[in-house]
């Protein structure tokens, strides 16, 4: 699942940055590199531009074959080294996500990402008739899940360092700030203790967030409290596709009902924006425009097809239960 969710979502994030004269090629807006590096010695040959579309593609390319589970091994190699090559090549339309999305790919480096719910198990399936289970590494998921906590910690401890996070007014300006908001509308002066505590349960749960995940019971309140924070976050901030990276990130162990109902949201609302004539009414809610909303259904369409065919690529309990069992 993570390996699903983080390919679309990186495929997503590029095709949002899909404007190649803009953001790749050399004379857009692109930074200038001075000196030696990639940019200035195919700038020096006039293949700026060429170096700039190859590696949109290219990217690409690398994202979907995760996505889908295509040599997963390499696809995810190669996903971390086109995401760390676009970092270098333009980093001015890239948001802090990009760097937590390096680091998710880093930890599935090391981790079986083929062995369900890919094209990989579906071609293994077909051409071998072994009914054993190889054994999977459950350590890069759990480097993967103190990653995401200690992200969370070291986050929470920056924070403490702002004055506006220690005396309560940080959620309350962040909501009432043009830059950020999705609506034109400002905290009533009643509800102002509700940004107050908002801030305060935010400082708590990011920094109490490493020890939760230590006990079982206390692991699901702060899985169920984190996915409940970041789609608060999504609803009423600007913040773009990076909030679908984290919760992809604090839910590795998602069921395919979660899949499926996320799925199934994205895929209803992107519709809905492409449907609808006027989207002004719309435009503050989601980043919801016509050239976004067909990501919403591309996003929603994945995962809830994704959630149906599971089954078919190893992806349930049933399906792994027919594999283990002898012929």
């Amino acid at each position: 699942m993570l390996r699903i969710a983080f390919g679309v979502i990186s495929c997503l994030s590029l095709l949002g940055v899909g404007n190649l004269s803009e953001f790749w090629d050399l004379d857009g807006f692109v930074p200038t590199d001075r000196g030696v590096g990639l940019k200035p010695f195919l700038a020096l040959y006039g293949l700026g531009n060429f170096g700039g579309r190859a590696l949109f593609f290219g990217s690409f390319t690398a994202y979907l074959c995760m996505a889908v589970g295509f040599q997963s091994p390499w696809a995810v190699a190669l996903s971390l080294a086109a995401s760390i090559t676009e970092l270098s090549w333009n980093y001015f339309p890239l948001s802090g996500a990009y760097t937590t999305n390096q680091v998710m790919l880093f930890c599935l480096i090391w981790a079986d990402c083929g062995s369900v719910w890919s094209v990989d198990a579906w071609l293994k399936r077909r051409r071998s008739d072994e009914s054993a289970v190889s054994p999977a590494l459950i350590a890069p998921l759990r480097l993967l899940r103190f990653q995401v906590a200690l992200i969370y910690l070291n986050t929470g401890l920056r924070k403490l360092f702002v004055d506006q996070w220690r005396n309560g007014t940080a959620v309350y300006y962040v909501v009432n700030n043009n830059v950020f908001r999705r609506f034109p509308f400002h905290i009533p002066a009643g509800l102002e203790w509700c940004a107050t505590l908002l801030t305060y349960f935010t400082l708590f749960w990011e920094i109490g967030f490493i020890f939760m995940i230590l006990y079982g019971p206390t692991r699901r309140v702060a899985l169920i409290v984190g996915v409940l924070l970041h789609l608060g976050m999504f609803a009423v901030i600007e913040i773009g596709f990076g909030v679908l990276l984290i919760l992809a990130s604090i839910v590795p162990g998602g069921s395919r009902p979660l899949l499926a109902f996320f799925g199934a949201a994205a895929l209803i609302f992107g519709i809905v924006v492409l449907a609808n004539a006027d989207t002004s009414r719309l435009n503050g809610w989601l980043a919801a425009t016509h050239r976004t909303g067909w990501l919403y259904a591309i996003y929603g369409g994945v995962l809830l097809l994704t959630a149906i065919i599971a089954p078919a690529f190893g992806g349930s309990r049933r399906a792994r239960r027919r594999v283990a069992e002898p012929v």
